[in-house]
């Protein structure tokens, strides 16, 4: 921008085409931090970005498979999370292997506004034989998350702490709490 206000607020980016049936996919806008900011400050508009954008990153591959569950009235995904162990950074430090990985989730409703979040490190610090094994099979894991009632999307977003590669996923609800058929059955 020419204005040159970089205050760190996240500025809102509109994209307006002029043809019927046309769906637009961009980034719904930046955070305006100068290019004198921090590496924290760019990590932190890196992973905004990732967990606001319509689109999914593809820097941190990862298979992710989620199963929608209701319990108890409240609707719940069940996912199992792997990843390439050979992507990640990790550093030595004595006779083990140490790295993070921050896992972000956010829900959005069918307007796009956010209305859930969740975040938190993952901690890796395997032996050297865990290491070799978790390089050879791969990383994975298993959650609950608990969804927000008007939910109709969920992002996960991971991020490497010591490479700062990102990737993400976005799960459609729909797809997984498909209405139940209500058609009657016939008689014969």
């Amino acid at each position: 921008p020419d204005h040159n206000k970089w205050n760190g607020e996240f500025r809102e980016i509109k994209v307006k085409v002029n043809r019927p049936g046309v769906e637009v996919r961009s980034r719904k806008g930046y955070y305006a931090i100068a290019d004198t900011a921090s590496a924290a400050q760019r990590d932190a508009e890196k992973l905004g970005d990732a967990i606001k954008s319509p689109l999914e990153s593809t820097e941190l591959a990862l298979d992710v498979q989620a199963d929608g569950v209701v319990v108890d009235g409240a609707r719940q995904l069940k996912v199992k999370i792997t990843l390439d162990a050979n992507q990640l950074r990790f550093q030595q430090q004595g006779d083990r292997w140490i790295d993070n990985i921050s896992e972000h989730w956010a829900q959005f409703n069918y307007e796009g506004q956010q209305v859930g979040t969740s975040s938190q490190t993952i901690n890796l610090k395997p032996s050297q034989d865990a290491f070799q094994e978790l390089l050879q099979q791969g990383l994975s894991f298993s959650e609950t998350v608990p969804l927000a009632k008007d939910a109709a999307e969920v992002r996960l977003v991971l991020r490497d702490a010591g490479n700062g590669a990102i990737g993400s996923v976005i799960i459609p609800l729909y797809r997984l709490f498909a209405p139940k058929d209500t058609q009657s059955e016939t008689k014969q």
